[in-house]
């Protein structure tokens, strides 16, 4: 689904400049402006999420939501 809400936008774009540092973002018209393009953003929930574990004891683990 794509975010239209320019304060959630804002909250991923201010994620990515902390995580990433050299990629900054302006947020408008319902999208990340930023060096001349423009970027629509969308997202999704999981519906099951499966984790493995590896080392000496392998292990998996399956989350619903």
């Amino acid at each position: 689904m794509r975010v239209r809400n320019e304060e959630r936008l804002q909250r991923r774009a201010d994620a990515y400049a902390v995580k990433y540092g050299a990629w900054h973002f302006d947020v408008e018209s319902e999208a990340f402006q930023g060096e001349g393009d423009e970027a629509v953003v969308f997202e999704a929930e999981p519906v099951k999420v499966f984790s493995f574990s590896k080392g000496d004891t392998f292990a998996q683990t399956r989350y619903r939501f």
